[in-house]
């Protein structure tokens, strides 16, 4: 499972920050290695880029991970880390859950919006440099 979250903390391009300079050059430090691996992972087939499939294969993987009532949705306590706001972006239909069609749709556009020489897949560049909106 934590594979899987790793794989959308990548493709949401979540990014940490710290308060000093040195903690913040350790940050990036990290966030580098960190998406380095999480990129990896993602790459199911080793091409060098992820594709759309690649995608959905991790995003549905992941929600089935994270569907800990096996509802077929998430609510917010089934989720680690996002915050209130984040939840919302996504649930579109404000029922106060997340449906994989829901969730599908909002990491296809993030990766549309991080392809940004739009070839179809995903450099390791361009998720190291994609920052989603909130």
């Amino acid at each position: 499972m934590m594979k899987h979250q790793t794989i959308i903390a990548v493709i949401v391009g979540m990014v940490c920050s710290l308060g000093t300079a040195a903690a913040e050059v350790a940050t990036l430090e990290n966030d580098v290695q960190f998406h380095q691996s999480a990129f990896q992972a993602a790459d199911r087939n080793q091409d060098g880029v992820i594709d759309k499939a690649e995608v959905t294969t991790d995003v549905t993987a992941a929600f089935i991970g994270q569907d800990s009532n096996a509802d077929r949705q998430l609510e917010p306590t089934e989720l680690v880390g996002a915050t209130a706001e984040q939840f919302a972006k996504v649930d579109t239909n404000n029922d106060g859950k997340l449906t994989l069609e829901e969730v599908m749709e909002n990491k296809l556009q993030d990766f549309q919006a991080a392809d940004t020489n739009q070839d179809g897949v995903l450099s390791q560049e361009e998720v190291l440099h994609f920052n989603p909106k909130p």
